[in-house]
């Protein structure tokens, strides 16, 4: 099977207007998102069409690629790709659900390419950690507005 994908939940006590103002804050990241980073090639704001720079670090050494902002809908959605074609390529996201006072945030990842049969199985069981790991950080971080104390290893 060449494509898979990862799909993690979380709800937070807030409602989505306040989860985006996170999630689209970039410069936020680095206090309560250990796993990555973005960074748009010109300006300070993520617009759907546009390239950024991710910065993944799941590893010991940080991976920086460009990635295509795919989806901007405030309040609802926030969505990029990247990777090589026909290798191992992947569409990230979080999309927030409104459930009133608090808001669903589903964050997932499709992969796509000839890379995933041979990875997945060690790629499935990490990316559920760390992808639960930053929703509990995220929650943590607009719930009490303070900087998460999630880290990679945990």
């Amino acid at each position: 099977m060449l494509r898979q994908r990862v799909r993690t939940s979380i709800v937070i006590a807030a409602p989505p207007a306040q989860v985006w103002d996170a999630l689209i804050d970039i410069d936020s990241y680095p206090r309560w998102n250990p796993v990555l980073s973005l960074r748009p090639w010109r300006g300070d704001l993520l617009r759907a069409g546009h390239r950024a720079w991710l910065s993944l670090k799941p590893f010991p050494v940080p991976v920086v690629m460009p990635v295509r902002v795919e989806v901007v809908e405030p309040g609802r959605e926030l969505c990029w790709s990247g990777g090589p074609w026909g290798v191992l390529r992947g569409r990230h996201g979080f999309e927030l659900r409104d459930r009133g006072a608090e808001t669903e945030v589903i964050h997932s990842e499709r992969f796509d390419g000839l890379l995933v049969p041979l990875l997945w199985s060690r790629m499935e069981p990490e990316l559920e950690r760390l992808y639960g790991g930053v929703n509990t950080a995220l929650a943590d971080y607009v719930e009490g507005g303070a900087t998460a104390t999630w880290k990679r290893g945990e």
